[in-house]
C-alpha cells in the first residue's frame, strides 16, 4: 500500500483544524483510537479539538512544527499545518521531540535503535549511539539533544551534539522511574506508583506534582507534558523555566 495514502488523510485533518490566531496551540497527542487531539487556549482555560483523523501512534505539536507517527512513517508539518518532509519507517514506537521557536526536532526508533533529524525540513540520519534502555529525549537549540537513559535500574543523563553525534555531557540522575520526561536543559519529570515529581537539574531542590500514580507520560509540544494519571484522568503539564503549571484537560476524565 502506498504509504502517502495513508499519511495524506492525517495532514489533512490536521491543517484543516489548525486554530484561530486568537486561540494558540499547545500541544497535541494522538488518543488509543488514533486521533490527533489538540489543546488550545491560554493554559488557563483550555480546549480540546479532535482532528477527524485515525493511524496516528504519536504525535507532537509546536508553534512551527508538528511531527505525526503513523503506521507507514513520520509527517513533519509547519505552522499551517502543510506537509514539509516525510520519513517512510516502519519502526512501531518512536520517541518525538521538537526544539523550541525552531523547524528541528529529533527522533528515536525504538526498535532499530536508529536516530534521525528534522534539518532544512529535511529528515537526516544522526550519528548518535547511546548505551541502555532510552526512555525520553528532548531536542534543543541548534541541534542539541538531551537523553534520558535507564542503566542498570539507574537513570542517566546525555547531553550529545545532535549535529555530529558526540556527547558533551554525561551525568547519573538517580533511580530510574517508571516513566520518565526530560527538557533539553536535563530537567525531569519522573513518574512511578508514589506519583508524580519534578526534578530540576544539578540535585537542586525537586517538588511534588502529583501524589497519585501515573500510567503515562507524553510530549504535547516544546515544554508540555500529558500525564495520564493510573486512576483516570489526564493533565497537561506546562513549564517555563522554573516554574511547572498544571492544567485538567478537558475530557480526560476525572
Amino acid at each position: 500500500m502506498n504509504p502517502r495514502f495513508l499519511l495524506a488523510p492525517i495532514v489533512a485533518a490536521v491543517a484543516g483544524c489548525q486554530p484561530l490566531l486568537e486561540t494558540p496551540r499547545l500541544g497535541c497527542w494522538a488518543g488509543p483510537a488514533g486521533a490527533v487531539h489538540e489543546v488550545l487556549g491560554l493554559k488557563a482555560a483550555l480546549i480540546t479539538r479532535e482532528a477527524r483523523a485515525a493511524g496516528a501512534r504519536n504525535a507532537v505539536c509546536g508553534s512551527r512544527l508538528s511531527i505525526l507517527h503513523v503506521e507507514s512513517g513520520l509527517a513533519a508539518l509547519d505552522g499551517k499545518g502543510m506537509e514539509i518532509a516525510r520519513l517512510e519507517v516502519s519502526d512501531p514506537a518512536v520517541l518525538l521531540s521538537i526544539a523550541r521557536d525552531e523547524e528541528k526536532a529529533a527522533v528515536f526508533l525504538i526498535s532499530t535503535r536508529r536516530w534521525f533529524g528534522l534539518r532544512n525540513r529535511q529528515w537526516e540520519p544522526l550519528p548518535i549511539e547511546v548505551d541502555g534502555e532510552i526512555l525520553a529525549i528532548a531536542a534543543g537549540p541548534g541541534g542539541a539533544i538531551a537523553v534520558a537513559v535507564r542503566r542498570d535500574g539507574r537513570l542517566w543523563l546525555v547531553h550529545i551534539d545532535g549535529n555530529t553525534g558526540m556527547r558533551t555531557t554525561e551525568e547519573p540522575a538517580g533511580a530510574a522511574a517508571a516513566q520518565v520526561f526530560v527538557w533539553p536543559d536535563g530537567a525531569l519529570l519522573l513518574a512511578g506508583e508514589e506519583g508524580v515529581a519534578f526534578q530540576p537539574r544539578h540535585g537542586a531542590q525537586g517538588s511534588v506534582v502529583f501524589a497519585r500514580p501515573a500510567a503515562r507520560l507524553a510530549a504535547m509540544s516544546e515544554s508540555g507534558v500529558l500525564v495520564t494519571l493510573s486512576e483516570g484522568g489526564q493533565y497537561g503539564l506546562f513549564r517555563e523555566g522554573a516554574q511547572i503549571s498544571v492544567f485538567a484537560i478537558p475530557g480526560g476524565g476525572p
